[in-house]
């Protein structure tokens, strides 16, 4: 994988964003600074809670935004695992109200075969650094999903990714 950090402009506005590190398809795009000016080509929009959309988009474009529904204090204790709301609702704690979270993937427990997303949180201190495993039909994950699809400028490059050893590139 890699990670990526690029100025975005969208409207007139200029805007920052250092994304965590991710690989899809085995690239991983290549960009210079923060002048470096990247045009957002479209924005996808998924159907409320079509999981066959919010996949083909990871597939073919990378991670998604995705409102969260309601947010029980429950969710906060979150730290390992595939997370899934509590089936008695008075074990859930307090509503705090909904949230976005990236989704950045998915995947399917062996034991059960259900199958969860693969979530970026902005709070560091939830589940793994921040990342973790929501079951399908969650938290109403997928009520609300968006991509920007970006053009990827001249001179920009994608490059294969090339695992690192000991500092060096495989291969040499």
């Amino acid at each position: 994988g890699g990670s990526v950090s690029v100025g975005v402009e969208h409207g007139g506005n200029k805007h920052s964003h250092q994304s965590h590190q991710f690989q899809k398809a085995n690239d991983v795009a290549k960009v210079g600074d923060m002048n470096t000016k990247v045009k957002v080509a479209q924005i996808t929009s998924c159907p409320t809670f079509d999981y066959a959309c919010i996949a083909e988009e990871l597939f073919r474009y990378g991670p998604v935004s995705s409102y969260a529904g309601d947010i029980y204090e429950e969710f906060y204790a979150y730290a390992d695992g595939v997370f899934r709301e509590s089936t008695d609702v008075s074990l859930r704690g307090d509503n705090h109200g909904g949230h976005v979270i990236k989704i950045i993937g998915w995947g399917r427990e062996e034991s059960s075969g259900e199958y969860y997303w693969i979530i970026v949180n902005s709070w560091l201190n939830w589940g793994q650094e921040g990342v973790g495993k929501i079951a399908v039909g969650q938290v109403g994950l997928g009520a609300g999903v968006e991509a920007a699809v970006m053009e990827i400028p001249a001179g920009v490059e994608v490059l294969p990714s090339v695992p690192e050893q000991n500092g060096e590139a495989d291969g040499k």
